[in-house]
């Protein structure tokens, strides 16, 4: 192993160490988040030198790649992109960690009197020995069983290079803003958890919940858009695995956004966690077929795969408990929540039927996700096939331009409803853009089930008819720029736009690849592919995929919705103080307020046991 490597492993194993076992030193938790970035940033200025001594490099860049691009396999493969996700999961623990609070050597006698240790010293011993443990044990992973360190048996004179799929833009962004938001689901979870008992963060708080929706949000669509436009479009069910694996949280952050009660909106958060964890095992693992090339190291699987189970059966253990205390105040004859007995508004009622609808929506995402990520696992086949004859197994059968046109006029008195509601409550502005963004997807979904595709042959500097418009082929052109690269390329002219489409062969890799070409507008997309180019004739397949605008354009309303969202919220939380009713809906605030007053007996202001938390 390169010994700058081992001296920066070894220092986040022995920070992790010490911060485990004194949990009021907070410089040890410091040294360990700095030593993660360092060993990353010390990674990726490897990658960019192209150091062919390490093994990682030699496997994942090549010196007729960008520096830009060189820098970027430092997370295209299984270690680099570990130490990448790594380091953003040590800094969520330790900063979800509360700042308060005394420390476990002079914590104040009356707390030693109480049944119950105080919530800012559980809250900080917690996860400061957490924190230590994620490193620790991050350390000894990346070590024995993924180490991106590791030295090459022989210095090659160039590195194999990235694979052709990977030679993107998006592969600057995609991979890191991914593991930002599982880390900041991870970070949401805490902060409910760590703080539960905490009367300043009673509340799991709708800024870090809303902004790990928006990171997950943002990542998906930048994720689709990348395989679209490498691998053209598969449908809504041949996503390959790892993909399929952020809508799981997602569907429980969305549901925690929606729910009416504390407890519910936490559980919610905490389920998503777990989600986040073992859908990052099954994309490790290696069982599901995936284009990643990340989904192939099974050794850190295991323990991601262990953590996630251990978050998700502590949330159902205490799912289970939330549900015996309600049980039991019902027995006892307060009603299935303390406080609401007499006092539910209209207002309230809705809001609470809404949060069980999108907390019943979300629940079935979530089953079908992981019963589709379990057959994958065990039949060895992507999800539900791959490619478009596994999507087009998987889509319903509908009228896409029948249900487009009957989805237009509810879609437009919901959109303009959405923006009524929005102008007379300025805060919920990043509400309705989410709402409005996922009208606008809904729409487009429904159009794209109406797409086709046509296949013709055309001579050189020839044309012909295709669906009533003219087709005319140019002259290939061809490209030898790179060493590793040669490149074939034809300029097309369909119904008055110009497509340029090519086709990539990689000597070395042995494989060769066509690139699409596409226009959109409102009504679609249209994309060109030349299937095959010879020095007489052109191979075209034109495809037309309608709504496929509104599928990115309502995406990213959602996703700045969310993000509005956040900002508001942790604007208001700045302004207002951290009370007990951060970021909640009016009206529900005060109900739960005389929700969490204990009771004993059906008098208001009694005593009773609280439900207990994970």
């Amino acid at each position: 192993m390169n010994v700058v490597a081992l001296g920066l492993l070894g220092m986040a194993a022995v920070a992790g160490a010490v911060s485990a076992w004194r949990t009021d030193l907070r410089a040890a938790r410091l040294v360990m988040v700095t030593v993660w970035w360092l060993a990353t940033a010390y990674l990726i200025t490897r990658f960019v030198a192209l150091d062919l001594g390490l093994a990682e490099v030699a496997a994942y860049s090549r010196a007729e790649l960008p520096s830009w691009l060189r820098g970027a396999g430092a997370w295209a493969g299984p270690s680099g992109s570990l130490l990448l996700w790594m380091t953003l999961m040590v800094t969520a623990v330790v900063l979800a960690s509360p700042r308060g609070g005394p420390a476990t050597r002079d914590r104040p006698a009356a707390q030693e009197r109480q049944s119950r240790p105080g919530p800012d010293w559980v809250g900080r011993d917690l996860a400061a020995r957490l924190a230590g443990l994620v490193s620790v044990v991050g350390a000894i992973v990346l070590a024995v069983f993924a180490n991106p360190f590791r030295l090459a048996t022989a210095v090659p004179v160039n590195g194999r290079g990235l694979s052709p799929v990977l030679e993107h833009p998006a592969m600057l962004i995609h991979p890191p803003l991914l593991y930002l938001a599982q880390a900041s689901v991870i970070f949401a979870a805490l902060w409910a958890t760590l703080g539960a008992n905490n009367g300043r963060r009673q509340w799991p708080g709708r800024a870090p919940v809303a902004g790990a929706a928006a990171l997950l949000v943002l990542a998906t669509l930048i994720g689709a858009w990348w395989a679209h436009d490498e691998l053209g479009w598969g449908g809504w069910w041949a996503w390959d695995p790892v993909e399929n694996t952020a809508l799981a949280p997602l569907a429980a952050l969305i549901a925690s956004l929606h729910a009416s009660s504390v407890v519910a909106r936490r559980r919610w958060v905490q389920a998503a966690a777990g989600l986040v964890l073992l859908g990052v095992a099954a994309a490790r693992s290696g069982l599901a077929s995936s284009v990643h090339a990340f989904a192939s190291n099974a050794g850190p699987a295991v323990f991601i795969g262990l953590a996630g189970v251990a978050v998700l059966g502590l949330t159902l253990r205490a799912v289970l408990s939330d549900t015996e205390t309600g049980v039991a105040n019902r027995a006892r004859g307060h009603g299935s929540t303390p406080g609401f007995e007499h006092e539910v508004a209209p207002g309230d009622l809705a809001r609470r039927q809404v949060g069980m609808i999108v907390g019943a929506a979300a629940m079935w995402v979530v089953m079908v996700v992981v019963t589709g990520e379990l057959a994958a696992m065990s039949l060895g086949a992507g999800w539900l096939g791959a490619g478009p004859s596994g999507a087009n197994a998987g889509r319903v059968a509908l009228d896409g331009g029948l249900v487009g046109r009957l989805m237009i006029p509810a879609g437009m008195t919901l959109l303009v409803g959405l923006m009524a509601y929005g102008w007379r409550a300025p805060r919920r502005v990043g509400m309705v853009l989410a709402h409005v963004g996922v009208v606008v997807f809904a729409v487009g979904v429904i159009a794209s089930l109406g797409d086709w595709r046509e296949f013709a042959v055309v001579p050189v500097d020839g044309q012909t008819e295709l669906r009533g418009e003219r087709v005319r082929v140019g002259s290939p052109r061809v490209s030898d720029d790179r060493l590793d690269l040669q490149r074939v390329e034809v300029t097309v002219t369909l119904g008055g736009s110009t497509y340029r489409s090519r086709i990539d062969r990689y000597p070395d890799l042995d494989r060769t690849r066509a690139r699409p070409s596409r226009t959109l507008d409102w009504r679609g997309e249209t994309e060109l592919v030349a299937a095959y180019i010879d020095d007489d004739r052109v191979g075209l397949e034109v495809r037309r995929h309608p709504g496929l605008g509104q599928v990115w354009a309502g995406g990213l309303l959602a996703a700045t919705g969310l993000a509005v969202t956040a900002a508001t919220a942790l604007r208001r939380r700045r302004t207002e103080g951290d009370g007990p009713n951060d970021g909640e809906q009016p009206g529900i605030s005060a109900l739960t307020r005389r929700a969490r007053t204990p009771l004993v007996s059906g008098r208001r202001g009694s005593t009773a046991q609280p439900s207990s938390e994970l």
